[in-house]
């Protein structure tokens, strides 16, 4: 079972745009930090394309940093033949080879607004052309036990300490979701008493 993911993409007017889900790996330590070193790499977010901004890795709003960022993390994905097998000098093993340009699977887009896809983080990216690439991290919320959707961490993406900062943010949110739990199996064990 995968650790399913939300990347949700937000105009500069508060509106989403897209929002793209993640079967599996969606956790901070993996996805969290995958997603902002890519973001990471960007100079800016223009408006407007000028012949410099073509020299430089700019995305031309947000439009094009999430049709960048899909497409990038689209491609990460890698489909093997386990149907045959073949010799990896590297490893001196016999191994499934990689089936090169097959990136079925793995990240699917879905309409603005999408949410309850069995999703255990949620990301928001937004970008401003002044500020920069935003990034917030959220861990969804729990009906059956009524815990609210909790901000794990939020900033933007030059904030060298990004990623550290939403690890340190996870632990403390898993930290009361287990208590919160907890409680609830505490509370429904008395209730049958």
């Amino acid at each position: 079972m995968g650790t399913r993911s939300l990347t949700v993409f937000v105009d500069e007017q508060g509106k989403e745009t897209v929002v793209m889900y993640r079967q599996y790996d969606g956790y901070i330590e993996y996805y969290g930090r995958k997603l902002h070193d890519y973001l990471a790499t960007f100079d800016g977010v223009v408006n407007g394309i000028k012949g410099e901004d073509y020299v430089k890795r700019t995305a031309n709003g947000m439009s094009c940093l999430s049709a960048q960022t899909i497409m990038h993390m689209k491609s990460q994905i890698e489909n093997r033949d386990y149907n045959n097998r073949v010799f990896n000098p590297d490893t001196g093993n016999m191994e499934c080879p990689l089936q090169e340009g097959n990136h079925c699977g793995g990240i699917y887009l879905y309409p603005a607004g999408t949410r309850d896809c069995g999703e255990e983080y949620i990301y928001i990216v937004k970008c401003s052309v002044k500020k920069g690439i935003h990034l917030a991290a959220w861990k969804p919320g729990s009906k059956g036990i009524d815990i609210p959707d909790q901000l794990i961490h939020e900033g933007y993406i030059r904030d060298e300490d990004w990623v550290d900062s939403a690890l340190k943010g996870e632990a403390i949110v898993l930290k009361q979701r287990e208590e919160a739990w907890k409680a609830w199996d505490a509370k429904k064990k008395e209730a049958k008493q």
